[in-house]
């Protein structure tokens, strides 16, 4: 069984922030915003204020800021509370709030809720498998610019904008009433990524018949603009038969925009357990878990080959030509939200004047379904942080 993990940074509109005004999306004027996760977070001084997000997955993780001035918070995972605190003596980000692992792999509901003083949200990370048996998991970068994508009702309702801070450099976009994206896939899971902001509009996905509502950018607490944010993730869906998804808006709405940058689908597959990138880049962290067995005779070998290493390596250094090893850091690969900044692409985002201007080129609701518990869960908040990112004195 292989499993992997997903990024959901807090621009995602899949993180519902009540009440509304509670929360702010990455002051601009706070130094250390370039120290967070994709150059954003969202803050609250409001206790009480909450951020709520609905996932399928076994597992989920917090992570956020830690900050003299903030305060106490909890955590839920399916009802099930723990405590914590966000207030440290030195500022420092990219911490863990709290996390649970274990879960079963179907619906499940988290909130973060501040108690006091203040908190931020920076990322969120989600946990899932795929595959009863040694599998290995693909995923597949179906771009915006792909002509697997159909555009309607027209093509040339659709506009498409060329820059670095998209997926493979391109996204689409339409202002028209109507306009809608489909795309047929095969696969276990399926991501959509695009972009959020203040006036994007209402738009829904149908994935099968099922339709998911994505809220538009005032409901979903977006005060900036965002790109490659995680706008749709379903998982637990028929892994050898086709899908039919379309993302479309509602046709009675007026003003506001829809777009898509990409489309990732996930695969399983009968072979050795592993993670396999997409064809162009990686978009994802990938972990994956696996068993293996070995017999008493293999074991026998390792542990000599072991001592003469270690018997060498002595000898070595008694004769003063003991060799340093290099020490690599593993290589993972690029999350989806990991971009280039915005500006350094010189785009431009006008409320006014229309969603995507370039300086270059002028689910179903989960209220209706009742998440399950799972036998054991561990809620995970960390003791006081001992490294991490130091954010600069205000």
């Amino acid at each position: 069984m292989a499993s992997f993990e997903l990024t959901v940074d807090d621009s995602s509109p899949l993180i519902t922030y009540a009440p509304a005004g509670a929360w702010t999306d990455s002051p601009p004027n706070d130094p250390s915003l370039s120290l967070y996760l994709d150059d954003s977070y969202h803050t609250t001084t409001q206790p009480g204020a909450t951020a709520t997000i609905v996932f399928n997955g076994t597992g989920i993780s917090f992570f956020g800021g830690k900050r003299p001035e903030y305060g106490s918070y909890s955590l839920s995972i399916d009802g099930s509370f723990v405590n914590g605190t966000a207030s440290y003596p030195s500022p420092v980000v990219n911490q863990l709030l709290g996390s649970v692992s274990g879960l079963t792999n179907e619906l499940h509901t988290a909130i973060l809720t501040s108690e006091d003083v203040g908190l931020d949200l920076d990322w969120i990370q989600l946990q899932t498998h795929m595959g009863q048996q040694s599998i290995r998991i693909s995923n597949t970068t179906i771009d915006d610019a792909s002509q697997n994508i159909t555009y309607g009702p027209s093509a040339s309702d659709w506009n498409l904008v060329p820059g670095t801070v998209f997926i493979d450099n391109t996204s689409h976009y339409s202002i028209d009433d109507g306009a809608y994206a489909s795309v047929t896939f095969m696969g276990g899971a399926v991501a959509i990524y695009g972009t959020f902001s203040p006036n994007r509009s209402e738009t829904q996905v149908t994935l099968d018949g099922e339709v998911t509502t994505i809220p538009s950018g005032p409901e979903g607490s977006a005060q900036q603009f965002h790109t490659q944010s995680l706008l749709y993730y379903r998982s637990n869906i028929g892994n050898q038969i086709p899908h039919s998804l379309v993302l479309s808006v509602d046709s009675q709405q007026e003003g506001g925009y829809i777009d898509l940058d990409a489309v990732i689908v996930f695969r399983a597959s009968p072979g050795n357990s592993t993670v396999t990138p997409s064809n162009t880049k990686d978009l994802f962290t990938g972990t994956v878990i696996f068993a293996v067995s070995v017999t008493a005779s293999v074991v026998f070998i390792l542990v000599m080959v072991i001592l003469l290493l270690v018997l060498r390596r002595r000898r070595q250094q008694k004769m003063n030509t003991a060799i340093s090893p290099v020490m690599r850091s593993p290589q993972t690969p690029d999350l989806p939200i990991q971009r280039p900044k915005l500006m350094e692409d010189g785009f431009n985002f006008s409320p006014e004047f229309g969603p995507l201007e370039s300086k270059r080129n002028s689910v179903q609701s989960a209220s209706s379904m009742t998440p399950m518990l799972v036998n054991t869960v561990r809620l995970k908040i960390p003791q006081p942080p001992g490294s991490g990112r130091i954010l600069p004195q205000r």
